[in-house]
């Protein structure tokens, strides 16, 4: 089952729209890309009807040895989706932003397609 997305970049953008006129959709691992970022940075209980949303990686950043843990919360959130069926999590210290976290996962997603996220908080 292929599971569309309205396309949502940045915000203050205008809604991009296809050549019919309609909102553009994205599906896949497209999907998975926009949405992916936002849900692990989102707090968990941000959203009001949707309290176990968010993987809350705040939580983490700029605290000693908290790496394991952020890998664990990236992929329960990445696995907590319908569009996700594995997502293998690493992280790591970012080489250029202190007190950044790079982190990479490689996941399938429902419609089987794998592919690679690259995210950094």
């Amino acid at each position: 089952m292929r599971l569309n997305d309205v396309a949502l970049y940045e915000p203050g953008e205008a809604l991009p729209l296809g050549p019919t006129g309609d909102l553009s959709l994205v599906s896949g691992l497209d999907s998975l890309e926009l949405w992916a970022p936002r849900a692990i940075a989102t707090p968990p209980g941000a959203l009001l009807h949707r309290p176990a949303f968010g993987g809350g990686v705040e939580r983490h950043l700029g605290r000693a040895n908290s790496l394991g843990s952020l890998v664990a919360d990236v992929r329960a959130t990445l696995q907590g989706d319908r569009r996700v069926t594995s997502a293998r999590v690493q992280a790591q210290a970012s080489a250029t932003s202190p007190g950044h976290v790079e982190v990479s996962a490689e996941v399938v997603t429902a419609d089987e397609q794998p592919g690679q996220l690259r995210m950094e908080f």
